[in-house]
């Protein structure tokens, strides 16, 4: 989108209207183009609605909003709220709400990260490499759950089928900070992969 000129306190007091209709028409012109740009425009039955959500680029030196954040803000911004430059300096979209915990502490853009999702859903993933079969193996997301845990699920990498044993694995959902969990029917204490929904 171009830079927009807009010229402000116009007409003064003692402006000749003729000496103002150049710039209100500058004004006027540049009132519709921010109209077009996501919106429907004038003079259509969809008017004033959006039809798509343009953002800028990210300026690097303006911070993203310091939680507590009220109300909600829907921004971009080249890091993650872990301070995590994203690949390729890439603006992606971020959502806070509220305080740290249910927001800025919730992106974490990394082999063990964390997102929040559009209705207060957080979602957690990453993995480990067990030393152990037994005893249980503990892992720790990479923030913790503010409220509660819904599911875990785990599943194991390089992992064959055995002849006379089947892979069985128990996890127990353990707190907002992480969760453990135990092979069974395996030799060897193969990774796993996680993801952890919760809110």
């Amino acid at each position: 989108m171009p830079n927009l000129s807009y010229t402000t306190n116009i007409p003064l007091g003692t402006d000749n209207p003729q000496t103002s209709a150049g710039q209100f028409n500058v004004n006027f012109t540049s009132i519709g183009s921010i109209v077009n740009q996501d919106l429907y425009g004038f003079n259509d039955n969809n008017g004033g609605l959006h039809q798509q959500v343009t953002f800028g680029i990210a300026n690097p030196q303006k911070a993203p909003p310091t939680p507590p954040v009220t109300p909600p803000q829907l921004f971009i911004n080249f890091k993650d709220g872990a301070g995590n430059t994203l690949p390729g300096s890439l603006n992606e979209l971020f959502f806070y709400s509220g305080d740290a915990a249910h927001s800025q502490n919730q992106y974490v853009s990394a082999s063990s990260g964390s997102v929040l999702l559009l209705g207060g859903i957080i979602m957690k993933w990453g993995s480990l490499n067990p030393t152990t079969l037994s005893p249980p193996n503990t892992v720790t997301y990479a923030s913790p759950f503010p409220n509660n845990i819904f599911s875990v699920v785990i599943t194991v990498a390089n992992f064959q089928y055995g002849t006379t044993t089947q892979n069985y694995r128990a996890v127990i959902p353990g707190s907002l900070n992480g969760f453990s969990f135990f092979f069974t029917g395996l030799t060897t204490a193969n990774p796993i992969n996680y993801i952890a929904i919760g809110n």
